[in-house]
Protein backbone atom coordinates (compact mmCIF):
# COMPACT_ATOMS: atom_id res chain seq x y z
CA UNK A 1 0.00 0.00 0.00
CA UNK A 2 1.37 3.43 -0.85
CA UNK A 3 1.28 6.14 1.78
CA UNK A 4 1.67 9.89 1.42
CA UNK A 5 3.30 10.46 4.81
CA UNK A 6 6.21 8.98 6.73
CA UNK A 7 4.75 8.93 10.26
CA UNK A 8 1.88 6.47 10.43
CA UNK A 9 1.30 5.61 14.11
CA UNK A 10 2.65 6.78 17.46
CA UNK A 11 3.72 10.29 16.44
CA UNK A 12 1.64 11.95 19.16
CA UNK A 13 4.66 12.11 21.50
CA UNK A 14 7.43 12.29 18.91
CA UNK A 15 9.78 15.25 18.96
CA UNK A 16 10.03 17.23 15.69
CA UNK A 17 13.12 19.19 14.66
CA UNK A 18 13.92 21.68 11.95
CA UNK A 19 17.32 21.19 10.39
CA UNK A 20 19.55 21.50 7.37
CA UNK A 21 20.42 18.65 5.02
CA UNK A 22 24.16 18.14 5.34
CA UNK A 23 24.49 16.04 2.20
CA UNK A 24 22.59 15.43 -1.01
CA UNK A 25 20.22 12.52 -1.48
CA UNK A 26 18.22 12.65 1.74
CA UNK A 27 14.62 11.60 1.10
CA UNK A 28 11.73 11.48 3.53
CA UNK A 29 11.90 8.03 5.13
CA UNK A 30 15.72 8.04 5.39
CA UNK A 31 17.36 7.55 8.77
CA UNK A 32 19.70 10.32 9.87
CA UNK A 33 22.53 11.14 12.26
CA UNK A 34 23.70 14.36 13.85
CA UNK A 35 26.74 16.09 12.35
CA UNK A 36 29.27 18.34 14.07
CA UNK A 37 26.76 21.18 13.88
CA UNK A 38 23.65 20.55 15.95
CA UNK A 39 21.18 21.60 13.26
CA UNK A 40 22.62 19.65 10.34
CA UNK A 41 21.93 15.99 9.49
CA UNK A 42 23.56 13.33 7.30
CA UNK A 43 22.46 9.83 6.31
CA UNK A 44 22.97 7.12 8.96
CA UNK A 45 24.90 3.92 8.30
CA UNK A 46 25.65 0.94 10.52
CA UNK A 47 29.37 1.51 10.95
CA UNK A 48 29.00 4.60 13.12
CA UNK A 49 27.80 4.90 16.69
CA UNK A 50 24.04 4.72 16.53
CA UNK A 51 22.52 7.64 18.37
CA UNK A 52 18.84 8.45 18.63
CA UNK A 53 16.70 7.10 15.80
CA UNK A 54 16.06 10.10 13.59
CA UNK A 55 14.06 10.04 10.36
CA UNK A 56 13.50 12.66 7.67
CA UNK A 57 9.84 13.42 7.03
CA UNK A 58 8.04 15.21 4.24
CA UNK A 59 8.25 19.01 4.35
CA UNK A 60 4.81 20.61 4.50
CA UNK A 61 6.40 23.98 3.63
CA UNK A 62 7.23 22.74 0.12
CA UNK A 63 5.16 20.28 -1.88
CA UNK A 64 5.01 17.88 1.08
CA UNK A 65 5.60 14.74 -1.00
CA UNK A 66 7.48 11.68 0.27
CA UNK A 67 9.29 11.59 -3.09
CA UNK A 68 10.88 15.06 -2.70
CA UNK A 69 14.64 14.92 -2.13
CA UNK A 70 16.38 17.20 0.35
CA UNK A 71 19.44 18.63 -1.38
CA UNK A 72 22.50 19.71 0.61
CA UNK A 73 21.85 22.92 2.55
CA UNK A 74 18.06 22.73 2.25
CA UNK A 75 15.71 23.14 5.23
CA UNK A 76 14.32 19.79 6.35
CA UNK A 77 12.00 18.23 8.92
CA UNK A 78 13.32 15.52 11.26
CA UNK A 79 11.56 13.39 13.89
CA UNK A 80 13.06 11.43 16.80
CA UNK A 81 11.50 7.95 16.75
CA UNK A 82 10.60 5.81 19.75
CA UNK A 83 9.73 2.15 20.19
CA UNK A 84 6.26 1.21 19.00
CA UNK A 85 5.98 3.84 16.27
CA UNK A 86 5.02 2.77 12.76
CA UNK A 87 6.75 4.62 9.94
CA UNK A 88 7.19 4.43 6.22
CA UNK A 89 10.99 3.92 5.80
CA UNK A 90 13.37 3.47 2.87
CA UNK A 91 14.15 -0.13 1.93
CA UNK A 92 17.66 -0.50 0.53
CA UNK A 93 18.25 -1.40 -3.09
CA UNK A 94 19.04 -5.10 -3.39
CA UNK A 95 17.02 -6.12 -0.34
CA UNK A 96 13.73 -7.99 -0.61
CA UNK A 97 11.31 -8.47 2.27
CA UNK A 98 9.22 -11.52 1.48
CA UNK A 99 7.37 -11.89 4.78
CA UNK A 100 5.81 -9.61 7.36
CA UNK A 101 7.77 -9.57 10.62
CA UNK A 102 11.19 -9.66 8.96
CA UNK A 103 13.85 -8.00 11.15
CA UNK A 104 15.47 -4.91 9.60
CA UNK A 105 18.70 -3.06 10.39
CA UNK A 106 20.69 -0.26 8.76
CA UNK A 107 21.83 -1.23 5.25
CA UNK A 108 25.20 0.46 5.66
CA UNK A 109 27.59 2.16 3.30
CA UNK A 110 25.91 0.50 0.30
CA UNK A 111 22.71 2.51 0.85
CA UNK A 112 23.11 4.92 3.81
CA UNK A 113 19.92 5.99 5.54
CA UNK A 114 18.03 2.89 4.40
CA UNK A 115 17.02 -0.34 6.09
CA UNK A 116 17.92 -3.81 4.91
CA UNK A 117 17.56 -7.37 6.10
CA UNK A 118 19.14 -7.89 9.53
CA UNK A 119 22.07 -10.31 9.46
CA UNK A 120 22.23 -12.80 12.30
CA UNK A 121 25.88 -13.88 12.41
CA UNK A 122 29.11 -12.93 14.14
CA UNK A 123 29.70 -10.52 11.25
CA UNK A 124 26.21 -9.03 11.54
CA UNK A 125 25.85 -5.42 10.49
CA UNK A 126 24.05 -4.07 13.51
CA UNK A 127 21.13 -4.04 15.83
CA UNK A 128 17.55 -4.54 14.71
CA UNK A 129 15.90 -1.16 14.08
CA UNK A 130 12.43 -2.48 13.31
CA UNK A 131 10.24 -5.14 11.77
CA UNK A 132 8.59 -5.13 8.36
CA UNK A 133 4.81 -4.73 8.36
CA UNK A 134 4.59 -5.28 4.60
CA UNK A 135 6.60 -6.94 1.87
CA UNK A 136 8.57 -5.26 -0.88
CA UNK A 137 11.68 -5.12 -3.04
CA UNK A 138 14.15 -2.32 -2.44
CA UNK A 139 14.80 0.34 -5.05
CA UNK A 140 16.11 3.89 -5.02
CA UNK A 141 12.79 5.25 -3.72
CA UNK A 142 11.10 2.17 -2.22
CA UNK A 143 9.27 2.76 1.06
CA UNK A 144 8.07 -0.01 3.39
CA UNK A 145 5.90 0.11 6.49
CA UNK A 146 8.07 -0.61 9.57
CA UNK A 147 7.32 -1.15 13.28
CA UNK A 148 10.15 0.51 15.24
CA UNK A 149 11.73 -1.87 17.80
Amino acid sequence: MAYNQILLKGQEHAIHYDGIAGEAGIYPGCFLKFTSTAEQYDLQDESETIGPLLIAIEDALSSGLVTDVYTSGRHMRVVALHSGMVVYARLATGHTVSSIGTALSFAGYEVPGSLGLAEYSSAGKGAVVGYALETGTGGSTTLIKVFIA
